[in-house]
């Protein structure tokens, strides 16, 4: 959404199911069947310019959640996105938003023998 033009910006309803859809592949993940990273970054890589994409990717901003939900057998779940505010920079739309996740703890059982 960084670098659309003016005449594409669309309702706020809009960018708002623009960012829940693309933070979905990122902060939905299943602890027991974890996403592989390479598709993940495939998955991702429509939704930002290439500046975006190499600098998350390098900081491993798009497969943190995916490792921390692993390691901690913790699904993760987007539950919401809100829109803050949306600004007009450079022919660009700067766009502040917050997200409401969930967090669900894995309790395995153990057998008793």
């Amino acid at each position: 959404m960084s670098a659309c033009k003016k005449e594409e910006r669309g309702s706020e309803e809009e960018v708002k199911a623009f960012i829940k859809e693309y933070k979905a592949i990122i902060y939905t993940i299943d602890s027991q069947n974890p996403k592989d990273n390479s598709k993940l970054l495939e998955n991702v890589k429509p939704y930002v310019n290439e500046e975006v994409y190499e600098k998350s990717k390098k900081n491993g901003v798009f497969t943190f959640p995916n490792h921390f939900a692993t390691e901690n057998q913790t699904d993760v779940k987007l539950n919401d996105v809100k829109i803050d505010t949306i600004k007009e920079k450079d022919n660009n739309f700067e766009i502040k938003y917050t997200l409401f996740r969930q967090l669900v703890i894995i309790m395995l059982k153990r057998q008793v023998k």
